[in-house]
This record gives structure tokens, sequence and C-alpha cells, in this order.
């Protein structure tokens, strides 16, 4: 792991000053469960080192428009290090290696090879928000077919069985 020496202040600095240079972002906001809590209580809890994933977790949403693209709300979390601070400082150099790219030119590029690295979809993973399997038979699917509206899966194999 990467470890950071900013501080708190300085974490969210960099990223209000990416944002600020970024005119295709906007409406950015920080959350993670330690943020509401008063400034004495905030210090303590992200310099800490901590195992609790919930207390070191950061979520920076905002939204997002390139360049002859449609408008996107994006949604960047990490609880990667043991400490808050440089959770956020890891989300702010994320935010900036994003404006960078779409300032190159090169986000579409980086957004491929990305989706590239993702595992492939096991036949057995279920299918949200219905839990069908990929894989389940025909028979499966019509002993549930009240939930056919929220599966394509389950449509595919219903055509299928119907003759469609």
């Amino acid at each position: 792991m990467a470890t950071t020496h900013k501080t708190w202040t300085q974490a969210l600095d960099a990223i209000d000053e990416t944002f600020r240079k970024w005119s295709a972002a906007r409406n950015m906001q920080i959350t993670s469960q330690v943020v509401g809590r008063t400034s004495a209580q905030l210090r303590k809890s992200v310099e800490r080192a901590t195992d609790d994933v919930g207390e070191r977790e950061v979520t920076l949403s905002f939204t997002w428009r390139p360049v002859g693209q449609p408008e996107r709300s994006v949604r960047l979390a990490t609880a990667h290090e043991t400490r808050l601070v440089a959770n956020v400082a890891h989300l702010a150099q994320a935010v900036e290696t994003l404006r960078l790219a779409e300032v190159r030119g090169v986000h579409a590029v980086l957004a491929s090879a990305y989706r590239q690295l993702e595992p492939a979809p096991s036949s057995a993973t279920p299918c949200s928000p219905c839990r069908f399997r990929a894989d389940a038979s025909a028979n499966e699917l019509w002993d549930h077919r009240d939930q056919w509206h929220l599966c394509g899966v389950a449509a595919a194999k219903r055509r299928t069985r119907d003759g469609r």
C-alpha cells in the first residue's frame, strides 16, 4: 500500500482544486461515517489507523459530462488504506487522473482498457435484481415467472421455452 503524508485539509483542498479546474465535472460530494463528527472527533478519526472498513471508507460522488456525451453520475469509494485521510488522498489522485485523461483526450481509451480488466461474468453469476443465474433452466425460471419483468435472462429463456 502506498502511504500519504497529506493532512485532511490538504487532501480535501486537492479534490477542490481538481473540481475547480474541471468544467465537465460538478456537484461534488464527499461522504463518510466520520464526516459529520465534531472537529475534535474528526481530527482523531482521520489520522487514526483502523481495521474497521466503515470507519475508513470514503465516497466521492459527482456528475460528469464528457465532451459529446450525456451527463453521468459517478461514485468512487475506497477503504483500501487503513487511515481515512489516506483514502481521501487516493480519491484526490483518482479524480485528478480522470480530469487529466479527459484533457489529454484519452479517457475513452482508458475506460475501454479498464473494462477489459474486469473478470468475465460467470454463467453462474446471478442476475440483479431478481437473482436468476444465467445458467438457470427454463423450468426454474418458469416457476418464478412473476419476476420475469425484472430480468433479461428470464425473458430470453422464456422466449426459448415458448418457441418465440
